[in-house]
């Protein structure tokens, strides 16, 4: 019913128009850039009617998601897409509005997102998709409309039409202001201006359950957490291991390789788009798995640390620049993690992970600089748990060419590792909260107390602390695994509270994690915001 209005008004308005090259209306103060037409489309230089195109939207303020409707009846199928399709119905994601003078004056508004086709009510096929409206003040044509390639958001490599009969209005304002990108100042995130705090979830595989035909099971998951009011989650966003690279990423003939990476982007974006129709962001682990450094080479995982010439190393690299560049200007991306608990392989002098925390440092330092080349926007981190309650003893004993050594670390001694792996440009300082964290410096196991400590470090190395994992214990398990572990749950929230960590993500979302448990985080998110 509501669509029903919005469209009988959309009608009725563009119905007033006399022209289709219709100025905008002088808006009044404090009005916002907004579009409202309907009007045919018609194939260029010709007098060929492909569709009608009835639309209404409107730009929030401080926002790209948007409320409205863009919807299109086909004289036949949509050439669009090559469908034998007879309506098409949008829901928009995002809308920017802008000027320009190059060659020659112009208003624009573009939306993405989700388009789709139907042949009948029941029959519907749906795909990523961009669209531009253009107003050319004084030329002809004065209208025109344009639309991305199929089953794509960049706009708008594909087919451009001519408005005919009716017309728009495109009430333009000014240029839609840059979406907020999650920032640091000194020891805090911020987002817009303000303190960002959140205690929320890991969702580790929702980019693995996409690429496995799961992507309706991420979108829902999203949806879930974004009703319960939760704004970041963690995702896994690489392939597990070097087989699924070579399943879905890389491949030795050219032709196939494109077409692999063509479908993972078209994956990855469908889940970023999902993320931001729930007002969700995401922390995006780009390489979860150090053993990849090695097998993707195939090297060692020393060389393929400590030699950027290694294969390994090269490949490591080569995904990393082409998941960065094309998500470097999305503020979806909560930031860039390196990686997810690599330091725990460094030092133990194990055969196949024989690279120490000084040589993990130098190689955190170059694949963030690698980063920051490309994207200058988003935050880093490297994806870390705490350290071992041994650390330093552990790297001294390699440097010395000893045997490990697992003597327990002073406080003194875990600042200096935790100082020493997180070089710049790392911006945030991880740690994952689990036995090893507890029992540091003489805490107990399943205290939340040492969360005190790890919080001092941080602020005096001037970064803000990101508690990556939490929830778990070896003696009772992770929240995802029932009830066993909400004593612990109960002990930690209010020290989480108290303390007013920037960023907190509970290990792990799912459907076995008990409702209680849900509400408690939810209601401790609540109290920290």
């Amino acid at each position: 019913m509501r669509r029903t209005v919005a469209l009988l008004a959309a009608i009725a308005l563009a119905a007033s128009l006399t022209s289709p090259g219709l100025a905008a209306p002088t808006p009044a103060a404090g009005q916002q850039n907004s579009f409202v037409g309907s009007f045919d489309l018609v194939e260029q230089g010709t007098p060929n009617v492909v569709g009608h195109v009835v639309a209404s939207f409107r730009e929030p303020t401080r926002a790209r998601l948007v409320p409205g409707t863009v919807d299109i009846y086909w004289t036949a199928g949509d050439p669009r897409s090559g469908l034998a399709a007879r309506e098409s119905h949008a829901q928009i994601l995002e809308a920017w509005f802008w000027n320009g003078t190059d060659p020659k004056p112009y208003q624009m508004a573009r939306v993405i997102g989700t388009l789709c086709d139907y042949t009948t009510p029941q029959n519907g096929a749906c795909d990523p998709f961009a669209m531009v409206f253009a107003k050319f003040p004084g030329a002809t044509p004065a209208t025109m409309v344009g639309f991305s390639e199929s089953g794509s958001t960049e706009c708008c490599g594909g087919l451009w039409y001519e408005v005919g009969k009716g017309g728009f209005v495109l009430n333009y304002v000014g240029p839609t202001p840059e979406p907020a990108f999650l920032e640091r100042s000194g020891t805090e995130l911020v987002l817009d201006g303000q303190p960002f705090h959140e205690i929320s979830f890991n969702a580790y595989d929702l980019l693995e359950m996409s690429l496995a035909g799961r992507a309706s099971a991420a979108r829902d998951e999203l949806t879930e957490l974004g009703k319960l009011g939760f704004r970041v989650v963690r995702v896994m966003a690489s392939p597990y291991g070097a087989p699924e690279f070579e399943s879905v990423f890389f491949d030795t003939n050219a032709e196939a390789q494109a077409a692999k990476r063509a479908a993972y982007f078209a994956t990855f974006d469908a889940l970023l788009d999902a993320a931001d129709a729930n007002g969700i962001r995401i922390v995006a682990s780009l390489m979860w798995n150090v053993a990849n450094i090695g097998d993707l080479g195939p090297n060692t995982v020393r060389e393929g640390i400590t030699d950027p010439t290694s294969p390994g190393r090269q490949r490591v690299e080569e995904y990393i620049r082409e998941v960065v560049t094309r998500y470097a200007d999305r503020p979806t991306i909560a930031m860039w993690e390196l990686g997810n608990e690599w330091n725990l392989a460094a030092d133990i002098q194990w055969p196949q992970f024989d690279f120490t925390s000084d040589e993990l440092a130098l190689y955190y330092q170059e694949t963030a600089s690698l980063i920051r080349s490309i994207d200058e926007r988003h935050l880093i981190t490297t994806g870390d748990s705490s350290p071992r309650l041994a650390a330093m003893h552990l790297l001294r004993a390699v440097r010395e060419h000893r045997g490990p050594d697992w003597t327990p670390d002073t406080a003194e001694e875990l600042a200096e590792y935790l100082d020493l792996m997180n070089p710049d440009p790392i911006d945030v300082v991880s740690i994952h909260y689990y036995d090893d964290s507890m029992l540091s410096i003489g805490g107990t196991l399943g205290s939340p107390a040492n969360l005190r400590f790890f919080k001092n470090v941080a602020d005096q190395m001037g970064k803000p602390l990101f508690v990556g994992e939490i929830g778990c214990t070896a003696a009772v398990g992770c929240i995802d695994g029932g009830r066993a572990a909400l004593p612990m749950l109960r002990e930690t929230l209010p020290v989480l509270v108290e303390l007013k960590l920037p960023l907190t993500l509970y290990w792990n979302y799912a459907a076995t994690v008990p409702t209680e448990a849900v509400q408690l985080i939810q209601q401790a998110n609540r109290q920290v915001q």
